[in-house]
Parts: structure tokens; C-alpha cells; sequence
């Protein structure tokens, strides 16, 4: 790519791909070491990303001066237009391309996201209130977000994506995994190590619209789905339609935790890249169940993390390095942890 070294983000293109798993284990496992004295990592066999190009179901971009796609420079808050990339799925590699925002718009943000069956949405942040004049001559859905609120200019403010056949309905600014194919290795990783019955209750915490919830359910007695924000608990509901056995609270985690931890016996964290707070880790440590699956995209806020979970007497028992996102410098893993006996 032509922007290789110009940007953050795709740190890894000057080596095989072959390459970037071997360096993204030994950071892992340097991080794990380092920050939680952790020497003897117990580590899975590395899920390899089959596709290492144009596997990528979103895009986000900042607006250079002229109102075009644009990234930021690495370690700077100047954007550049975007002459090229090879991370986008095809539909999104040819829309973006023909993307014009103009530089009066008002526009700060852009986000495409591709669905099934070619289906895209545009998702379009700015701060004035009234939603900018819109033309397309292609089926697409947009929707604005100002200070007002959100307003759907085309088609609909959701789109349906799949993991493992499944489909599950996306919301314009809910998380969802953006490499599917290997989201889907996660699955069946803790399909295969976890001891799921049907009388275990599991709280998934940051479930976002349910994508990891909704391969538990049919499994467990009891799913109990926390998140911040509405859209994502509207996409929960929605794609958690068809079980009985799951419940869903809104709300920080601080607020919620301590009247539902005692009442589960797994627990599943799907936190952001600065980890978990101080808060939820000492509700963890005070009411934590047996077992503790966290998916992580930093070793070094995992790594701290552990430290308190050691403290309060977890033990690490498996570590999954998914190599969801092949060319970067992010590093997704899946930890299990139970507490000692």
C-alpha cells in the first residue's frame, strides 16, 4: 500500500503474513510476562486468518480538507486523502472510492459497513443539526448523527450481518467483529472449552447485539446480556428474539454488576482496548464466578487486568491468539480463567 508507514493501523504489510502471527505472539507473550509475571503462557495453537486481504466488513474514515476519505497520520491528528486500501471487503473497496462529502458539509466522520447479500450502510457523524443534502444513485442506507440525535436519510439505520450462518441485525454504531470468518473461530473455541450445561447461568458483559450470546444461549440455563448503550441492547433484543432463558440490563457495569454477579457461574467480558475498570475488577474479585472468559484487543490492558484477577484467585488456564485482523498491529486473543480449587 502506498500509505504503508504514513498511517497507524497497518504496521504489519512490509512482512508475510506468516511473519506477523510469530511477531504478534511474542508481544503477547512478552506482555504477558512482563506486566503479569506470567513465564509459562498457556497457549493454543494460533487461529489463522485464512484471507490476510479484504477481509475487513468495515470502514471507518476522517475527512481531509477537501471533504474525501481520509486517515489519520501516525501519531498525528492531520488526515490525509486516501489513495488506496486492501483491508475492505469488494463492495466496500468500490464504494468508498466514490464517496464526496465536500468540505462544507459539516461531516467529521464516516463509517461504511457492508452486510449480507452486498447489502452497505453509511454512517455519517457531524455537528450540525440539520442532516447535510444527500444524493445517491445506488441502493445504500445512511444514516446522520448530529446533535440532535440520529436521522435515517436512506434505507434503514441497521443492517444484518452473519457469523457461522447466523444472522444477526447491526445498528449503525453497535460493535460487531469485523473480520466474520474468524469471529466464527472464536465460537467454536469456547463451544469446545467451556463446560456449558443447562444449569449454568453466564453474564455476558458488553454484549453488544448479542453475537457471542446468541451461541451460548441454546446451551446454558440462564444469559444475562449487560450493556451501556440502547441501540445495542434494541439489536440484543432483537437478535435474542427466539430464547426464553436470556435477560438483558442497560446500564454501566459499575451499576449493574453487583446485583447480578452472584447469581452466575460465567462470566464473559468483551471490554475495549483500555481493559476493564478498577470498579468492575473488584466486583470480580468480591462476587467473581468460577469461570471467566475475556476477549481482549490489547495484551498490555489484559496483561494488568490478570494481575487483579491473580489476586483474587484466578488462575489462567487457556489463551487463544485470533489473528483477527491480519496487516495491523492490533492483537485479539480469547482467555479463559477459573478459580483455583
Amino acid at each position: 500500500c502506498v500509505h504503508f508507514g504514513e498511517r497507524s493501523g497497518c504496521h504489519y504489510q512490509h512482512t508475510a503474513h506468516s511473519h506477523q502471527q510469530q511477531i504478534k505472539e511474542t508481544i503477547l507473550r512478552e506482555q504477558w510476562q512482563r506486566i503479569a509475571n506470567v513465564d509459562d503462557l498457556p497457549m493454543m495453537p494460533i487461529a489463522a486468518a485464512s484471507q490476510e486481504w479484504n477481509y475487513h466488513n468495515t470502514l471507518a474514515f476522517q475527512l481531509d480538507p477537501k471533504g474525501l476519505p481520509g486517515f489519520n497520520r501516525y501519531r498525528s491528528e492531520k488526515v490525509f486523502g486516501v489513495q488506496e486500501c486492501h483491508l475492505p471487503e469488494a463492495e466496500l473497496e468500490i464504494l468508498w472510492r466514490c464517496l464526496d462529502v465536500g468540505s462544507d458539509s459539516g461531516i467529521s466522520r464516516v463509517l461504511l459497513r457492508q452486510g449480507q447479500d452486498d447489502d452497505v450502510l453509511l454512517a455519517l457523524e457531524g455537528s450540525a443539526e440539520i442532516p447535510p443534502e444527500f444524493a445517491v444513485d445506488f441502493p445504500i442506507s445512511v444514516v446522520y448523527t448530529g446533535p440532535e440525535g440520529e436521522v435515517v436519510l436512506s434505507g434503514d439505520n441497521k443492517i444484518n450481518l452473519s457469523i457461522k450462518d447466523r444472522s444477526f441485525q447491526v445498528s449503525a454504531n453497535v460493535y460487531f467483529p469485523v473480520n466474520t470468518l474468524q469471529a466464527a473461530k472464536i465460537v467454536d473455541f469456547l463451544l469446545d472449552n467451556l463446560e456449558l450445561h443447562q444449569n449454568l447461568s453466564v453474564l455476558n458483559l458488553h454484549c453488544g447485539g448479542g453475537w457471542l450470546s446468541a451461541f451460548i444461549a441454546p446451551r446454558v440455563g440462564q444469559v444475562i446480556g449487560v450493556d451501556e448503550t440502547i441501540s445495542a441492547g434494541e439489536d440484543f433484543v432483537y437478535n435474542m428474539d427466539e430464547f426464553e432463558n436470556v435477560s438483558l440490563y442497560l446500564g454501566s457495569a459499575e451499576d449493574i454488576l453487583p446485583g447480578v454477579l452472584d447469581s452466575v457461574e460465567l462470566l464473559i467480558v468483551e471490554p475495549s482496548e483500555s481493559g476493564l475498570t478498577i470498579e468492575v475488577l473488584d466486583l470480580i474479585a468480591t462476587h467473581g464466578p468460577l469461570d471467566l472468559v475475556y476477549i481482549s484487543c490489547d495484551p498490555a490492558t489484559l496483561a494488568r487486568d490478570a494481575k487483579k484477577l491473580f489476586d483474587a484467585d484466578y488462575h489462567l488456564e487457556k489463551v487463544l491468539l485470533v489473528d483477527m485482523r491480519p496487516q495491523t498491529g492490533y492483537i485479539d486473543s480469547v482467555n479463559l480463567f477459573r478459580i483455583k480449587a
